[in-house]
């Protein structure tokens, strides 16, 4: 796991150590350099595989006529490596980037149909002059790249980009509007013109200052009809078992981290099924106890004799977490589980260096509310008078707790109030379209880049979340998160294997009489407690809601107050006043709005008003 940049086209040593530089959180245990008038690659290394001098990049080939800068792990690297050398190539490390050279070698762009892993690379073909950059198959590493169709320049993270002074900071409108729709930024866009994010599934090639992208990685949804339940169970379980093994490699210490949902909990249980040393497990709970599953955790860390490690967390920790994450993301970024994921990554660094988590385990077997909202506002629609009873549920206060019947019914009423032909989007949205106008002060359309994907079905809006959502929300909150204190964060959930077999399920094996997630429960009805099994899905998140109108209540006066919202012009004054009433008096839980509205005004000071500091 490490932090990578370079760019294409000049010399220039002095930027290419301050880029490298920037992102030294990624990689503390070494840095790497190679440069010559056509390219400049640089790393910072994380050292998990070949500890020694030998694992040091950039990695070469045996002429040196090929370079490599490698961000991830490459878990089949012995195997493919023991192809290679039945091929003649010599190796002189054992670490898997090394195995990055030699398949490319062997195979040219090719090579990424032999790799099972996470990663961005970034290989100089000398005897071509080009530069091959790719990006794992569900984009679990990230890559940015800078390009203005004479200057290129790429990094694992945008801040590493803009140390180049001369790329000028301007606001990318229509992935702002991106942002409030969804509370991420969907690749290829970012924040910023002419900076992009290379999507999963896709490699880059530069030669001769053309630039070319293609994918090279195709989710299918084709539906197998062929296999029986007991068929699905049996093979889920198998997969599930050899991906987590996959994982369990590294040359330094390794826990997992553990909510006590049923995706980390199926991770712990395998793990200790693999290990012969009890598991170090991290967690982390909450004094409001709708929002806490430590306890649920404590049940799994019993049964499977983990070593685990706990932490109770309040509002005032999260406030003094303001000026180190928000600014870590680089973008706007609106998921509140960024802070409890920061959080436990920082507890688990104190006792390792690599984590496993189970994300992913919602997208590839059914876990979200919003897949059963999708099958239920089919129902819905056909009540008689279904048109008198919104009103009436949206009279009713929210409750104080997390979820609950009173905020489900609100949140579903929410959604199928909006346009139907926003279909998965109804309940993933934010703002609703005239809201995104009036907020930004816009008569232009609001529009997500999502709603060009299929969705008639389920899978159809899984596949819709694998490919947008899990890469440029979750996983980008996991990568900067845990590389922010240098632990690397391993996903076995999304070994590319299990997500092709999860896509060719049919969706009554994953919603089935309303409980989601079916085939993966059956799969570990015999493994995981019943009460695990059993448990609502709670979601990694905080108490904002609550905190917003108490200790948090004065920051954002102050943040979103008339005054300091013209100093961007981004937004409608007014507008955020009244979304803010309305949440300090309790007549609507605005809490998802306030924060995105908030969190571009906090980078937006931090990116575009102090740059000079950056």
């Amino acid at each position: 796991m490490c932090g990578i940049c370079g760019f294409y086209g000049f010399e220039n040593k002095a930027l290419l150590k301050e880029m490298n530089n920037k992102i030294s959180h990624r990689g503390p245990d070494q840095e790497g350099y190679f440069s010559d008038k056509n390219i400049s690659l640089a790393i910072r290394r994380l050292s998990i595989i070949d500890l020694s001098e030998t694992g040091r990049q950039p990695i070469h080939n045996e002429d040196e006529s090929i370079w490599v800068v490698f961000n991830g792990e490459i878990y089949n690297f012995k195997e493919t490596k023991a192809l290679l050398e039945k091929k003649e190539h010599k190796f002189y490390s054992h670490t898997d980037t090394e195995v990055i050279v030699h398949a490319y070698e062997e195979w040219g762009i090719d090579c990424l149909k032999y790799f099972n892993g996470m990663f961005a690379f970034a290989l100089w073909d000398n005897t071509k002059k080009q530069l091959f950059i790719a990006r794992d198959r569900l984009g679990v590493k990230p890559l940015h790249y800078y390009w203005d169709k004479e200057k290129f320049i790429f990094a694992s993270e945008i801040k590493s980009i803009l140390e180049d002074r001369s790329i000028e900071r301007r606001i990318n409108k229509e992935a702002l509007k991106e942002f409030i729709a969804l509370e991420y930024i969907p690749a290829p866009y970012t924040i910023f013109e002419n900076i992009y994010k290379l999507k999963p599934g896709h490699y880059l090639i530069l030669k001769n200052k053309e630039l070319t992208i293609q994918k090279y990685w195709n989710l299918e949804r084709k539906e197998n009809k062929d296999y029986t339940e007991q068929d699905w169970i049996d093979s889920t379980k198998e997969l599930l078992e050899d991906s987590i093994q996959k994982r369990m490699i590294a040359d330094v210490p390794l826990g997992a981290f553990l909510s006590g949902g049923i995706d980390s909990s199926t991770v712990v249980a395998m793990m200790s099924k693999l290990s012969e040393n009890p598991i170090k497990t991290f967690s982390i709970g909450f004094t409001e106890t709708s929002y806490d599953e430590s306890k649920a955790a404590r049940i799994i860390a019993e049964k499977f004799h983990t070593e685990h490690h706990e932490k109770i967390i309040e509002a005032k920790e999260i406030l003094q977490l303001f000026d180190t994450v928000i600014p870590s993301m680089d973008e706007p970024f609106g998921d509140l589980s960024i802070f409890p994921t920061y959080i436990v990554s920082k507890f688990a660094r104190t006792k390792v260096k690599v984590s496993l988590s189970g994300d992913g385990g919602d997208e590839l077997f059914g876990g979200y509310d919003w897949y059963l909202a999708q099958s239920l506002a089919r129902k819905y629609s056909k009540i008689p008078f279904n048109s008198l009873i919104n009103p009436i549920i949206n009279r009713i206060p929210q409750s104080k707790k997390s979820k609950g019947l009173i905020n489900y019914s609100k949140r579903f009423i929410e959604g199928i109030e909006k346009d139907e032909n926003l279909a998965h989007l109804r309940w993933m949205s934010n703002f609703k379209p005239e809201a995104i106008q009036t907020l930004l002060n816009t008569k232009e359309k609001a529009f997500s880049t999502i709603q060009e994907y299929p969705k008639k079905t389920l899978n159809d809006s899984m596949y819709i979340d694998i490919k947008t959502y899990l890469p440029d929300d979750i996983l980008t909150k996991v990568d900067r998160t845990s590389m922010l204190i240098s632990l690397e964060a391993r996903e076995p959930l999304l070994d590319y294997r299990l997500v092709e077999h999860a896509m060719s399920m049919p969706s009554q094996f994953k919603i089935k009489n309303f409980t989601k997630k079916y085939i993966l429960k059956k799969a570990m009805r015999n493994i995981l407690p019943k009460e695990i099994i059993n448990k609502r899905k709670q979601g990694f998140t905080i108490p904002m809601k609550h905190w917003m109108r108490g200790e948090l209540k004065g920051m954002l006066q102050e943040k979103l107050s008339p005054e300091n919202l013209k100093d961007s012009s981004l937004f409608n004054e007014a507008y955020v006043q009244k979304i803010l009433q309305e949440h300090f008096t309790k007549r609507k839980d605005n809490q998802r709005h306030i924060w995105s509205i908030l969190s571009t005004v906090l980078w937006y000071e931090n990116y575009i008003k102090n740059s000079s500091s950056h």
